[in-house]
């Protein structure tokens, strides 16, 4: 499954996370290469990803929904993830690979 153009700037405001929370907590996250990049349910808006942990051996993966409002728009049409966005992703994901958490998935959804 291809995404759309409408949904590929959701895919690069992730992986941005995805690079600054390695940087910054020493998580190796990417979106589960099993899974399409952009998930998206017909019940809700969410935008919905598969994450796990590239070298994580037990092929743990958290199901993560984030509300569309939670993307600022930009005044020239592009969009980023807002603060309390990042600061409760970035708590999810930090909560889930921490040591001695040995649930295989959980599922958050950011509203």
């Amino acid at each position: 499954m291809t995404v759309s153009s409408e949904y590929e700037r959701y895919v690069e405001l992730m992986n941005d996370l995805f690079a600054e929370l390695k940087m910054s907590k020493g998580l190796d996250l990417e979106l589960h290469p099993f899974w399409p990049k952009i998930i998206l349910d017909q019940r809700s808006n969410n935008i919905g990803y598969k994450v796990h942990q590239i070298n994580d051996q037990a092929d743990r993966i958290m199901s993560l929904a984030v509300n569309p409002l939670l993307f600022d728009c930009l005044a020239d049409g592009s969009k980023q993830l807002s603060s309390i966005a990042k600061g409760r992703i970035t708590q999810a994901f930090t909560t889930f690979w921490s040591a001695g958490n040995t649930d295989r998935h959980v599922f958050v959804e950011i509203l």
